[in-house]
């Protein structure tokens, strides 16, 4: 791994996998949105780029705990899924030892459907 990715996109991989691969464009897509807009390159880690024969546990906790910046894309899933909330944990206590609380940019993908929202339009 040459460089230590700006951000670390935390996601279920059945969402993606669901929804033909929107996810990956999604963190594609942002990834050249900051580039273009800065001029510098904004890689973000997604585990689809675990090299085989790698220890991908060591690869993901080095890929975490070395990013600027936790994307973690927020669904039901993402919330029934225990490797997810124990990279949002350990990204949460890395911002709390930096007295941060601005590094976890959240991707609100699912909205939960309510009963508030049931029956309303536009």
């Amino acid at each position: 791994m040459a460089e230590s990715p700006a951000a670390f996109l935390s996601y279920v991989h059945f969402d993606d996998e669901h929804d033909n691969g929107r996810i990956t464009e999604f963190r594609k897509h942002l990834s050249a949105e900051v580039r273009v807009q800065t001029g510098k390159d904004f890689p973000i880690f997604q585990d689809k780029k675990i090299e085989w024969g790698e220890n991908w546990k060591k690869r993901i906790q080095k890929s975490l705990t070395g990013s600027t910046f936790l994307i973690p894309v927020l669904t039901p899933n993402f919330f029934n899924s225990e490797a997810c909330l124990e990279e949002l944990e350990i990204f949460l206590k890395r911002e709390k030892q930096l007295k941060r609380g601005d590094l976890i940019l959240p991707v609100y993908y699912i909205e939960k459907v309510t009963k508030a929202h049931e029956g309303k339009t536009g």
